[in-house]
């Protein structure tokens, strides 16, 4: 789930008043290079949940990986009982600021996400993804530079920078729109469809009508405040995936356990239906030269202590072995 640039806006608004003023009380690293940072507000403690392209406070419990992480243990080190003064979005960008006394954490939502933690004046003391551009470097002891804006900031942007960036631009209104102004292309999408404007004219030709209408909607939408919870929305979808995804190994070990059991049981009801069969034959072969075998019991009976087993063996009809020590006989039928 890929958060635009106005529901980063929303979810701050919704969040702000529990996440500033409260204090950090651990940070622990989860799956999928998510981190969970603990914090004690006015409403009893909470969870919030960083991920590479969103964040949210979740309801749900969401077990830590055992061993911490060199990230997460270097955060705790330096804020743990911290501040959280502000909680803010950087213009319209994508990234979100975590401002405390003397440190910043900023949280980059897009490509594939970071987490920075600075000092006061900003220089990097660790990023969780260490990364280099030409526009700046995202390395311990260097200056943190906020990435190149998107476009202009819709909700400052006055009608006359509006029209001038369609009266220069050679494309057609949709994709100057895109790239002229920091809005999520599925909201200008909804821009011309609402305004009932044809995308595809070319920018230039846009009347101020038109320009207007298209402003408006835009300013409009970026200052709503949702009636739900965006939060809520968010939680359900990411938390929810994250903990069935990682009760699925489980419950395929306890699957595996019963067919490797069941594969046992199988195997021993196999042995045990052979053992049974062989028996079988054993005793009817036993019933069906009954008379002759008690006729060798008796001899050997007879015989015992006054010949050799050798010659015993030689009076008898089926006896193979003679075990006097173990009074056994062994007894071979045809």
């Amino acid at each position: 789930m890929q958060l635009t640039n106005l529901e980063i806006k929303q979810l701050i608004l919704e969040l702000k008043p529990l996440v500033e003023n409260s204090f950090l009380n651990k940070i622990q690293k989860l799956p999928n290079n998510w981190i969970k940072i603990k914090i004690q507000t006015k409403k009893g403690g909470k969870n919030l949940i960083i991920t590479p392209n969103a964040f949210f406070i979740t309801a749900y419990k969401m077990e830590a990986r055992q061993n911490p992480s060199g990230f997460s243990s270097f955060l705790k080190k330096h804020l743990f009982n911290k501040k959280i003064k502000k909680f803010e979005q950087h213009e319209l960008e994508r990234i979100a600021v975590i401002e405390f006394e003397n440190f910043f954490l900023f949280l980059e939502f897009f490509g594939k996400g970071n987490i920075v933690f600075t000092d006061k004046k900003k220089e990097i003391l660790r990023a969780f993804n260490a990364r280099t551009w030409a526009h700046r470097s995202l390395k311990k002891g260097e200056k943190y530079r906020f990435p190149p804006a998107r476009g202009l900031n819709i909700l400052k942007t006055n009608f006359k920078e509006f029209k001038q960036a369609f009266q220069k631009s050679k494309k057609d209104s949709i994709r100057t729109l895109i790239s002229e102004f920091n809005t999520a292309p599925e909201y200008c999408e909804k821009a011309f469809k609402q305004s009932k404007i044809e995308k595809n004219i070319k920018a230039s030709e846009l009347n101020d009508l038109q320009l207007k209408k298209i402003l408006n909607f835009l300013q409009k939408i970026y200052s709503v405040i949702p009636a739900k919870s965006l939060n809520e929305k968010i939680d359900e979808t990411l938390a929810k995936n994250l903990i069935m995804s990682e009760q699925e190994p489980e419950e395929n070990k306890k699957i595996e356990a019963l067919k490797r059991t069941l594969e046992m049981q199988k195997k021993s009801l196999k042995n045990s239906l052979k053992k049974s069969k062989e028996l079988e034959q054993k005793a009817q072969a036993i019933y069906s030269n009954y008379a002759k075998i008690q006729q060798d019991i008796n001899t050997v009976k007879q015989n015992v202590g006054k010949k050799s087993q050798k010659e015993i063996m030689y009076k008898t009809n089926y006896v193979k072995k003679i075990d006097l020590k173990q009074k056994k006989l062994t007894i071979e039928t045809d």
